[in-house]
């Protein structure tokens, strides 16, 4: 089908043959030019005989105020002519829709004259009365990167289409099921040069990077929106996002170290199998580790996480659910990795993970192993320092209120600043050991201390906080008591200068 964004206010978007994307794709790109210093869009997927969309990346607006306002959306919509557009909150894109160009009202396919092809991601004639299939347009391979929107001049909006309810509703009313078709044309600003390069660059040729990314993962390698990372091993089911460290986001830099052929990259592939061809040129790249792939896929909800990670999953649910709707990666799974199980492995594709460590460490330098490993010694503390909290916890044989009492005095005792001690109070027995255990990271030892001293502390920490609650209360008296003071100071000043207390 076509795109759907604008499907809830009744408007027609079927699909686009090469003619009619080609023409309408190349006469957006000339508009933007105008405007904007990087235009451009992602290398399609192989062998597409029909397009439901057209999504265009801009960045660097010759003009600060082009995206400096929250009229951007009126302002684009004039520029290409469109008569609705809208934008979903949280994404860069902006979504318009066009009027079929009137020399190609001879090419349109509708919706009651195209039908999915079992095994191609396309459309073809078919027969009138026939049901009509689903498909899912190609995924971009990014979702969610705010850039920045904003104001052009208020001439602009006076007229542009109106804004309602987050999305605009051309200033021409069209009733629902109108007969007149239209064009998806998606634009995503991205705000620096860097996002314009790596967009591109993931996005092209539809899902290479979801084929790519199922060979990667069992080495902690993901591509994301923002580059390309490094996992830590042991950070990742704690904190995802912490435990992602970036390579690199450089295409040249990135193809060169998965042993990718970087000029072939940006040329279209004439197939499918021509794609994956050069997916499976990646050096990380096992062919036979997909012989018992549908066993590995069908595991049993018991078992544990120590035996799943042993066997490493090949396909995620986000995996399954993909290959079921989008012809091409479905192929990928079910057609060329069984076919090519038997060809030899990429030079890197026995390393095992810790050996990838390595050779991304000495591939992109000092720099980057200093900022993985710094990171990794933060998380795993933080993580231990955790455990630490939650396993003291656990042992406290109090419950309610007590229990923050006793957290907050253990805390303050073992990682609090000694000025912040009342003076009053004696140290603890093994305080300073117990100090230089949670730094030293012994958190063993310092669980044993604190099993031992949890009453005393908890104790400690209630008459503490109670002081403090008294202190304080007898300082906002106080403070209450000299503002009435200067109050009345004020007023009698003012009495004194009034003409009706003048001497007579």
């Amino acid at each position: 089908m076509g795109g759907s964004v604008f499907k809830p206010e009744g408007l027609s978007t079927p699909r686009m043959p090469p003619t009619v994307y080609n023409s309408v794709l190349s006469r957006a790109e000339e508009l933007l030019r105008v405007h904007f210093k990087l235009v451009g869009h992602a290398i399609e997927a192989p062998a597409k005989s029909s397009y439901g969309d057209i999504d265009i990346l801009v960045a660097e607006p010759f003009v600060r105020n082009v995206t400096a306002g929250r009229e951007v959306g009126h302002f684009l919509a004039n520029l290409l002519g469109a008569e609705k557009w809208k934008k979903m909150s949280g994404t860069s894109a902006y979504h318009f829709a066009l009027k079929w160009p009137e020399e190609f009202e001879d090419l349109l396919m509708t919706e009651e004259r195209t039908v999915q092809v079992p095994g191609d991601n396309e459309h073809r004639p078919r027969e009138a009365g026939a049901q009509l299939s689903e498909q899912e347009e190609q995924e971009t391979a990014f979702k969610g990167d705010k850039a920045d929107t904003n104001n052009v001049a208020a001439s602009v909006a006076a007229t542009s289409p109106t804004t309602v309810d987050s999305c605009t509703v051309s200033s021409l009313p069209m009733r629902l099921g109108s007969t007149q078709k239209h064009i998806q044309l998606d634009v995503s600003i991205m705000p620096t040069s860097e996002y314009f390069r790596w967009h591109s660059f993931l996005q092209a040729h539809g899902d290479l990077w979801q084929m790519l990314g199922g060979v990667l993962r069992r080495f902690g390698i993901t591509p994301t929106t923002r580059g390309l990372f490094l996992r830590i091993k042991e950070v990742e089911m704690h904190n995802k996002e912490q435990a992602r460290v970036l390579m690199s986001n450089d295409p040249a830099t990135v193809l060169e170290f998965l042993g990718l052929d970087r000029e072939r990259y940006w040329q279209m592939f004439g197939s499918w199998e021509e794609l994956m061809d050069y997916v499976a040129s990646c050096r990380f790249h096992d062919p036979a580790r997909w012989k018992d792939w549908p066993k590995h896929d069908q595991r049993s909800e018991g078992e544990t996480k120590e035996e799943i990670d042993t066997t490493a999953v090949l396909l995620k649910a986000n995996d399954r659910q993909r290959a079921a709707k989008r012809p091409l990666f479905a192929y990928w799974i079910k057609e060329y990795l069984p076919a090519h199980i038997d060809e030899p492995p990429g030079k890197s594709a026995l390393l095992t993970r810790e050996d990838v460590v390595e050779d991304a460490k000495n591939y992109f330098g000092v720099e980057f192993a200093n900022r993985f490993e710094a990171r990794k010694k933060k998380m795993v503390r933080q993580i231990k320092v955790d455990k630490l909290w939650a396993d003291i916890r656990k042992s406290l044989p109090v419950e309610g209120p007590e229990i923050g009492y006793v957290m907050k005095g253990m805390k303050r005792e073992i990682v609090g600043h000694r000025e912040e001690q009342p003076a009053e109070l004696e140290k603890l027995e093994g305080s300073d050991e117990v100090r230089m255990a949670y730094e030293a990271g012994r958190f063993d030892d310092v669980l044993k201390w604190a099993t031992l001293n949890w009453n005393e502390l908890g104790q400690r920490q209630k008459r503490l906080d109670l002081e403090m609650s008294r202190v304080h209360l007898l300082e906002k008296l106080n403070s209450g008591g000299q503002q009435r003071k200067g109050n009345g100071r004020k007023i009698a000043q003012q009495e004194a200068l009034s003409p009706s207390s003048a001497p007579t």
